[in-house]
């Protein structure tokens, strides 16, 4: 009786402990998860260098959404775009 005991408490506590190992990776992993990656650029006309470009792309490959501030120009209005979870790169009204 004594042996059936211990080990249903080693299962017992196995179990519970791998239970919460799971529990922290998944919460590790349930925000957003967002990747920018930046570019600037110079077009060249000729000789001459034009006003500088840049472009700037965000990737959510988290769970939940996020939302991300787009500043046009030099700060002239901040528009809103939502990014949904799972590897999202399109901008959801």
């Amino acid at each position: 009786m004594e042996v059936t005991t211990l080990v249903i408490a080693i299962i017992g506590a196995v179990t519970g402990l791998g239970s919460l190992a799971w529990q922290v990776v998944t919460w590790g992993q349930g925000g957003p998860v967002v990747a920018v990656t930046a570019r600037q650029s110079f077009p060249a006309f000729g000789a001459h260098l034009g006003d500088p470009h840049m472009s700037v792309t965000a990737s959510n490959s988290g769970r939940s959404p996020v939302t991300v501030w787009i500043t046009p120009g030099t700060l002239e209005a901040l528009i809103p775009g939502r990014m949904q979870g799972h590897g999202s790169t399109e901008e959801v009204p």
